[in-house]
């Protein structure tokens, strides 16, 4: 560092004609000594939506007039590259169109969605495979059962938060009981309003050194300010925002990083393209500035399923993608349901079922090396049978752990 220190100095004549540029990733790590050397420091914040569309408009301009396109074909492309970088927007337009190429000639030149979906789908797993980088989760409404209640409140409340440019809220908050279906109606969510999600779980940002749970913390929504318009789920937030001023919290470590979390969800409210959704099984144990108007200021209710109609949306959504026989009547499989059930339940019933299934074609046929698994009625009754037996299953929740995460109504703030 001295070594270098020296070097650029002695650049600092006044007939000098050397410029000395550096870049970082991290300029937080930088020691204060070489900060010093340096008049002007530049923050090259990531494309905006704008930005990226001029980009590709260019890319595309650049091919001639061979190709066509239209301006729903760049807008489309503009919404769906958040985080791309210029050299990501370079090769998705030039991989694309000599994909296209290969594949159908030169002859067709009309450039359309589907060219472009290959490159993409590469190019966002390479991006989403970086350290807690953020991605498009692949889980629709289908994927959820039930619910239909809270999936229009979710809706609402999204449809509000993209129309509206004044008032909007920042943050939502998922309580219930666990196995509820929490973190896969965030998924949906920010597939359904076609933003990027960045799931953090509580306890993996604490840190046993001394400011590093707030870096960490600052990190998470730099990252997701870098994705807009993204989605920030943070599962498990009692663990990371709990009651300050706790005893047991001597060292005040705890009341830091909830200060820090509170810090950073204030600057997101003035954020057109950051939204905060948070899930807990204890909504008692939350400091309540979390809960104030400007972060999370509303509160929704994920409860278990204790009727048969949304028990059937469930094990619809959960089995849509199994072969059945003909024998199964889903309508009747309900009522073989214990009275209280949560998602993985009713997931769990489903994947024991399976399993018997493919017990049942090895044992039947030992020698045949691959066959199709068709689901039986006896396969989920038989699975059924462990559900109702207390000794043989263990539900997600226990009837004694009821009030500690049941709220007697959906609670909109």
């Amino acid at each position: 560092m001295h070594c270098f220190i020296q070097h650029v100095s002695q650049l600092a004549t006044p007939h000098s004609r050397t410029v000395v540029i550096c870049t970082s990733t991290k300029p937080d790590k930088i020691h204060h000594q070489i900060k010093r050397l340096f008049l002007k420091t530049i923050n090259v914040l990531p494309l905006t939506e704008p930005e990226r569309r001029l980009l590709i408009q260019y890319q595309l301009d650049c091919l001639g007039g061979d190709y066509g396109f239209d301006a729903s074909l760049v807008e489309y492309l503009s919404s769906v590259t958040s985080g791309f970088e210029r050299h990501d927007l370079t090769c998705l337009v030039r991989l694309s169109v000599k994909n296209k190429m290969l594949k159908q000639g030169i002859n067709k030149r009309d450039l359309q969605k589907e060219d472009f979906q290959q490159i993409y789908d590469d190019l966002q797993s390479r991006y989403s495979d970086q350290l807690d980088a953020p991605s498009v989760p692949n889980v629709s409404w289908e994927d959820i059962g039930g619910l239909s209640k809270l999936k229009a409140e979710i809706l609402s409340t999204f449809r509000g938060v993209n129309r509206t440019s004044g008032l909007k809220r920042s943050g939502l908050l998922l309580y219930g009981p666990p196995g509820t279906g929490k973190t896969l109606i965030a998924k949906a969510v920010a597939t359904e309003c076609r933003m990027n999600f960045l799931a953090v779980k509580g306890p993996e940002l604490l840190n046993k050194y001394i400011g590093q749970s707030e870096e960490n913390i600052r990190n998470v929504f730099l990252k997701a300010r870098s994705a807009a318009p993204c989605v920030v789920f943070f599962d498990e937030l009692d663990s990371l925002a709990p009651r300050r001023g706790q005893e047991d919290q001597s060292s005040g470590v705890m009341d830091r990083v909830v200060s820090q979390l509170l810090a950073e969800m204030d600057g997101v409210h003035t954020s057109q393209d950051v939204f905060i959704l948070g899930a807990t099984n204890r909504v008692d144990l939350l400091d309540p500035a979390i809960l104030r108007p400007g972060r999370l200021d509303k509160s929704l209710y994920v409860g278990l399923y204790e009727d048969r109609i949304s028990q059937l949306g469930v094990l619809k959504a959960v089995v849509r993608k199994f072969k059945l026989s003909d024998d199964v009547s889903l309508d009747s499989l309900v009522h073989h349901f214990p009275s209280q059930m949560s998602g993985a339940d009713i997931y769990s019933i489903c994947s024991n079922a399976w399993t018997r299934a493919i017990r049942r074609i090895i044992t039947s046929a030992p020698q045949v090396k691959s066959a199709p698994v068709i689901v039986t009625m006896d396969d989920f009754l038989g699975a059924c049978s462990l559900a109702t037996a207390p000794d043989k299953f263990s539900q997600s929740v226990a009837p004694d752990n009821y009030s500690l995460s049941v709220a007697p109504e959906l609670l909109v703030a």
